[in-house]
């Protein structure tokens, strides 16, 4: 079994106030811990001694494990920031300065255990159910062996702080430009447990650290009340997170395969340019056409490893580059335009289509096979819909459906002239999920609240993976519900 929790808790205010101009101060803060507890995570395999004999449990031969797993995490952030009214153009104009700063913590911990019986192979039950197999009375028929290592645990520890700058201007009335700067200083470190000399655990850190700063621009030019234009063009970033920095191998969370992280990746710069349509049926309902284009420099990828077992081992890293550019459609219309009884329906959605193009290293050329492809995890088509019911009582409910086309999870390797293995594709599920919520107010309190319930992954549809057309495997990720009450003093 698996134990998470997850406590968030947050603080928001602001309030207005006249120094040369208007202006209004906000404040928050956020503090959340995580914990995943796994005691006791068996795994084990079945063996069989020809292509026609089945699949058992064959002791002294077949691997069992007991892995022992603990994470812990915090996470601590403050912002700041403060608007200033400035009629330069328009009473709209204004100068927005911020600062932001966040640390989060984890401690990950993990033991796991190699167990061998020490019964004969000629004792009568060599071959049962795993149940009987595992089920031992006295421990000295069980040998035990540490297959974990030291760097399998570690203390990891991210900082980020940030400033910033924005400002809208309209120059004219039908023109509105924003524009703004971020300083931005990153701060990633893992402390990974090692075996110095004489058995004496030590520790050796690995650390992504950088500096940026960040232009963005945008433009909004409306036509009429109904129809308006945006430009935009900005600058970010992404970083690997733990899991993926950290020199250390853990198990796949949905399917069965060995992933090791990569303390050489380093983050990703990201060029955005975006142009979008929008036309305007009422001061809600719309319908717009966008165009995007994005430059990646270091974009990492999930990449396929050699080994010599039966379990598929992956990690990470940085290509040299990719493009991907694309359009998407997207509309939120009430219903009432069929028939005045269906005000309280809305329809509304998005299709994206996206082309790509990765620029591999010299030393990924000579390990990938596929040379000229699109980005690995993307998929060329996206769809989603929703039809959401509103109604006077502040009740909302969502039905929502996500589908995405096939898409390359894994480029397959070769060691010289000799390919190991096919391109890994996976054809995602269906996605149908449903959200109910209930507004009401709680006089005496003199409080809002909203009573949530939701209920994911409806038709828990499978997740396909093939190689060279053939279907290799097969797995559902299974239906979950919450319900959450929130209030608004």
């Amino acid at each position: 079994w698996q134990q998470r929790q997850l406590f968030v808790n947050q603080f928001n205010g602001g309030f207005d106030y006249e120094l040369f101009s208007d202006n209004r101060f906000n404040f928050g803060a956020e503090f959340a811990m995580a914990n995943e507890y796994v005691p006791n995570d068996v795994s084990y395999n079945y063996l069989r001694d020809s292509e026609t004999s089945p699949y058992q449990f064959k002791r002294n031969e077949s691997k069992l494990t007991y892995d022992n797993r603990e994470t812990d995490d915090e996470l601590v952030s403050l912002y700041l920031n403060n608007r200033t009214q400035i009629p330069l153009f328009s009473e709209e104009d204004y100068l927005e300065v911020g600062a932001l700063t966040e640390k989060k913590e984890r401690e990950f911990r993990r033991v796991t255990l190699l167990v061998d019986s020490n019964i004969a192979n000629t004792n009568s039950i060599t071959y049962a159910p795993i149940n009987d197999i595992i089920n031992y009375t006295d421990g000295s028929e069980l040998d035990y062996d540490l297959a974990s290592q030291p760097k399998d645990s570690y203390d990891a520890e991210f900082n980020r702080d940030a400033l910033y700058f924005k400002s809208l201007l309209k120059p004219v009335d039908p023109l509105e430009i924003t524009f703004g700067l971020r300083r931005v200083d990153v701060a990633q470190h893992v402390d990974q447990f090692t075996t110095e000399a004489g058995s004496i655990v030590g520790t050796e850190r690995n650390s992504l650290e950088f500096k940026k700063t960040l232009p963005s621009i945008a433009a909004k030019y409306a036509f009429n009340d109904n129809n308006q234009l945006r430009l935009a063009y900005s600058e970010t970033f992404v970083y690997p997170d733990f899991r993926e920095f950290v020199a250390s191998e853990f198990i796949h969370p949905v399917y069965l395969a060995k992933v090791t992280g990569n303390p050489d990746l380093v983050e990703t710069d990201i060029k955005n340019i975006d142009a979008r349509y929008e036309y305007y049926f009422n001061a809600t309902d719309l319908v717009s056409f966008a165009l995007f284009y994005k430059d990646m420099k270091n974009p990492i990828e999930d990449t396929r490893l050699d080994t010599t077992g039966t379990i598929p081992r992956f990690s990470f890293h940085n290509a040299d580059s990719a493009e991907l550019a694309g359009y998407e459609l997207s509309w939120y219309k009430h219903l009432d335009f069929i028939s005045d009884s269906l005000d309280n329906l809305i329809f509304s959605g998005n299709y994206t289509h996206i082309e790509s193009a990765i620029e591999l290293t010299p030393e990924q050329k000579a390990t990938l096979v596929t040379q000229e492809r699109e980005l690995q995890g993307l998929s060329p088509n996206v769809i989603n819909l929703a039809m959401t019911y509103e109604d006077e009582d502040n009740r909302v409910v969502t039905l929502s459906y996500n589908k995405m086309d096939e898409r390359l999870m894994r480029v397959a390797i070769k060691n010289g002239t000799v390919i190991l293995g096919l391109d890994d594709y996976e054809i995602p599920p269906d996605l149908v999920d449903l959200t109910w919520i209930e507004k009401f107010k709680v006089d005496s309190l003199d409080t809002n609240m909203a009573l949530t319930f939701k209920a994911k992954n409806l038709l828990d549809d499978e997740t396909v993976w093939t190689q060279g057309g053939k279907t290799t495997l097969v797995y559902k990720t299974g239906r979950s519900y919450s319900l959450s009450l929130s209030a608004k003093f």
